[in-house]
């Protein structure tokens, strides 16, 4: 045999000769999936959802939101099976705490059920589902819409954060993106010009919006990896914000050192109409007005004391601008709270929108006439077992 004869019988020979090793990575492989398959099905039934999806929220803060209610009815005593007006209260950081708030600071949902328990005329029929997580903003609340909507509630609440209308929010960064949401709006809302105008802002196509949905499971698999890991892991110390706080003088309050520059681009004086989270609200609006569903607003207290102390404050735009935000968010089935002005500088606990417990309190009882006042005058949800349920820490 010449030597190309010989050179053309091996190429014969060679696929043959790899076939059972082929065979031998795919039969590895496919062990290797059912063996992940199986520790993750031996995970969620000796766990449970809820233990999974509380780890999961330590990376992915907005798994809050998809707490099984009727799993975590069982463990709660905050449950009366008689429950009419389910109140969905969204948020960011400022509703849910932040890590370095007092582990008994009541929450804003808690205390605005407590108030309405013992002032409103529907009593102990309100519930109150607490779906504020770090990092939310507009888009994360116009995606969430439509999960709630699956509960039916009597009414759905959502802070407006006049920080998170500018350009430096922390919600901005590509660690708070959470796209994946996306995948909870109905494909059909891109034939609506506000809800096309999210999904491009975001820059998800319809193509990624339906890939997003693998998100759910994906949760689950985070949680399982830091469900098993927990044992091994250290107990978090204090917050590093939290010993700042603690080393500043008695009656100084952090939002002072900051520049006028910074403090200004915080809380920007203009707002622009065609913004991304403008954007995002007029969504939220137009979807509630068109499926019948009841918001309120409000507008978060922000540090107008410090601001009005500096010399580039201009009131009158301010104001102006804050009557533009308010108008946005009004319509036939949303209403606004201008709640900025609410609070002073000694209820903040930095210089962000997170609040002392007396902080809290305040705007849950700035909040319960409007709420009582729209429970009253909506149609009550079908009877339910839901519990307050509180935040997870990021």
């Amino acid at each position: 045999m010449t030597h190309s004869h010989r050179f053309l019988a091996g190429g014969t020979e060679r696929p043959a000769r790899l076939l059972p090793a082929v065979s031998r990575i795919l039969r590895i492989l496919l062990w290797f999936s059912v063996s992940l398959a199986g520790l993750f099905l031996v995970t969620l039934l000796v766990a449970g959802r809820s233990t999974l999806l509380r780890h999961a929220a330590q990376v992915k803060p907005y798994a809050v939101a998809y707490q099984p209610v009727s799993h975590l009815a069982a463990f709660t005593h905050d449950v009366q099976p008689t429950a009419q007006h389910l109140i969905v209260f969204l948020g960011d950081s400022s509703v849910a705490q932040p890590p370095w708030a007092a582990g008994d600071s009541p929450a804003i949902p808690a205390i605005l059920r407590d108030a309405l328990r013992e002032s409103s005329p529907l009593g102990a029929s309100v519930r109150v589902l607490d779906w504020s997580f770090a990092g939310g903003r507009l888009f994360h609340y116009y995606c969430l819409l439509f999960e709630a909507e699956k509960l039916s509630p009597s009414l759905i609440v959502i802070p407006i954060n006049r920080r998170g209308l500018g350009t430096i929010a922390d919600e901005w960064s590509e660690r708070f993106a959470f796209r994946e949401l996306a995948s909870l709006v109905p494909l059909a809302e891109r034939s609506f010009p506000t809800g096309a105008a999210v999904m491009r802002v975001e820059d998800v196509g319809s193509s990624r919006q339906r890939i997003l949905a693998i998100h759910r499971p994906v949760l689950y698999v985070a949680g399982m990896k830091n469900w098993i890991l927990s044992p091994f892991r250290a107990e978090p110390g204090p917050a590093p914000q939290l010993k700042t706080l603690r080393a500043m003088p008695p009656g100084e309050h952090i939002i002072e050192r900051y520049s006028d520059e910074r403090l200004f681009t915080q809380y920007p004086r203009v707002i622009a109409h065609d913004s991304p989270p403008m954007t995002a609200l007029r969504a939220i609006v137009e979807t509630a007005q068109r499926r019948g569903t009841a918001v309120l607003f409000y507008t978060t207290p922000i540090h107008l004391d410090e601001m009005r102390r500096r010399p580039r404050f201009e009131a009158a735009t301010f104001a102006a601008s804050t009557e533009s935000i308010v108008a946005a968010a009004t319509s036939n089935a949303t209403a606004c709270l201008d709640l900025s002005d609410l609070l002073r500088e000694d209820d903040f606990l930095d210089n962000y929108e997170h609040y002392t417990p007396d902080g809290n309190r305040a705007i849950a009882m700035a909040l319960a006439p409007e709420v009582s006042r729209l429970l009253v005058t909506t149609p009550s949800s079908p009877a339910q077992s839901v519990p307050i349920l509180t935040a997870l820490e990021d």
